[in-house]
């Protein structure tokens, strides 16, 4: 049973005006090695063991957290992402094998040279709703944490997917692995040089999946072999993160296949 403290040194980030705080590092909280977060160990308190991690609640304000499967990260699950947290909770989503043949046929980014999505496995294509909708910039995406962060934006799970196929906005393999290991050459900036099959130059920044621009899409475009002319680049291109739908499911060994050789 919960209760109010009544200490000003009790609680967590959120009750402490900190609520920017999206996640921090639950491990070393607990071991009290200088960690600043340490001061919160003793208010969020474990409330249930979950399909994957653990739910826990602030004493003080309710705030509700996430505890990784591995008991590394603890994760702020806002108020405004409660409603799709508990779908996630008591929803089996796992891949069916059907689903999994055609993601095959698409298959997944690895992890970047920085460990970047290392705890996604996402998988980017069209999808066909049971409804009958198509959606050409989506990820089916493989995990063992709620999807309550503030960058996601459109949700949904897989049980919603009638199937899945290619889409005209995904890059090819060459490219997306090539972005995968594109190394940071300035604050942000990670290039992967592009190019149509007549010569028009882009650039995409950091691992990559998705492209469009102008009348151009991810099948038009060929890994450029030059050197990137920093004097002279060519246009950036960004998929906006609005754009996407994560279909989300559940992470299970099956998935681990799905990730492309990284060469």
């Amino acid at each position: 049973m919960f209760f109010r403290i009544k200490n000003n040194n009790s609680g967590c980030p959120n009750c402490k005006g900190t609520e920017n705080v999206i996640m921090f590092n639950w491990k070393l909280a607990c071991e009290g090695r200088t960690n600043k977060y340490t001061k919160y160990v003793k208010s969020i308190k474990k409330v249930e063991k979950l399909k994957f991690g653990w739910l826990y609640e602030c004493l003080n304000c309710q705030q509700k957290w996430f505890l990784s499967d591995n008991k590394q990260t603890m994760t702020r699950i806002p108020k405004e992402k409660e409603d799709i947290f508990y779908i996630w909770k008591i929803k089996k989503n796992e891949v069916n094998n059907q689903l999994l043949k055609s993601l095959i046929k698409i298959m997944a980014n690895p992890p970047d040279l920085y460990g970047n999505v290392e705890d996604y496995i996402r998988v980017p294509c069209k999808v066909i709703l049971k409804t009958g909708e198509e959606i050409d910039f989506s990820y089916v995406q493989f995990q063992k944490s709620p999807p309550v962060e503030p960058y996601y934006d459109n949700i949904r799970f897989i049980d919603e997917i009638e199937s899945v196929v290619s889409s005209d906005y995904v890059l090819n393999n060459e490219i997306r692995v090539a972005s995968v290991n594109a190394q940071e050459i300035r604050m942000g900036f990670a290039p992967t040089l592009i190019k149509t099959l007549d010569e028009k130059y882009f650039i995409v920044n950091w691992s990559s999946d998705f492209f469009e621009y102008g009348s151009f899409k991810g099948k038009d475009m060929l890994l450029a072999e030059c050197d990137l002319n920093m004097a002279q680049l060519p246009p950036i291109v960004d998929t906006k993160r609005n754009r996407i739908t994560y279909f989300i499911g559940d992470y299970q060994d099956s998935v681990k296949q799905l990730v492309l050789d990284n060469k």
